[in-house]
């Protein structure tokens, strides 16, 4: 997991309908914590964005715990995605209903401090066009995918028979380019 600090000064679309043109906001970005989310040392800020697998194999106790666990952080806003562990859950319709300490987008978008925050559903990598991308909103200032689009933290460690985890070689990972040529 990972922050960002975000300072808002422009983004792609025109600034003239926003109350304030410029402002500095935290951003803490995580995902996959698996369940584990507890165990996390949270830093400070503004938005919490967790970007889906929440759960251990889409567990609904998981999720129920993940809600509570939400409702205990000082963030003032929490924006939820699905990643491939909830999307095939049995509850997976309930999960705006249980998720009742954030906002779950699912090809959706909501408006935090001025600025469009739209999530995605959970899809894999694309080769062709995905219809779904198309929802994207123009004046998105913030994406939200449990998939990264390609080239953008889609780096893993080498591993094969052949070679030791965790040899510190790197390989190309597999974000997906559909994504990244809808987003640019």
């Amino acid at each position: 997991w990972g922050t960002m600090e975000v300072v808002i000064a422009e983004s792609r679309h025109a600034l003239s309908n926003r109350s304030h043109s410029k402002r500095n906001l935290r951003v803490v970005c995580i995902s996959d914590t698996h369940g584990k989310h507890r165990s996390l040392d949270m830093p400070d800020g503004d938005i919490l964005i967790h970007a889906g697998d929440y759960t251990q194999f889409g567990k609904r106790s998981d999720a129920e715990d993940f809600n509570l666990w939400l409702g205990e952080l000082p963030y003032k806003h929490k924006v939820v995605v699905q990643g491939n562990h909830e999307f095939n859950a049995s509850w997976k319709k309930e999960v705006a209903s249980i998720l009742s300490n954030a906002t779950f987008l699912c090809q959706s978008s909501c408006e935090i401090e001025g600025l469009c925050v739209f999530g995605t559903n959970f899809f894999w990598p694309c080769k062709g066009d995905n219809p779904y991308y198309h929802a994207i909103p123009d004046n998105t200032d913030i994406l939200i995918s449990h998939g990264p689009a390609k080239g953008y933290v889609d780096i893993r460690a080498r591993s094969n028979s052949h070679q030791a985890a965790g040899d510190g070689l790197l390989q190309e990972g597999s974000g997906c380019a559909t994504l990244l040529e809808y987003v640019r």
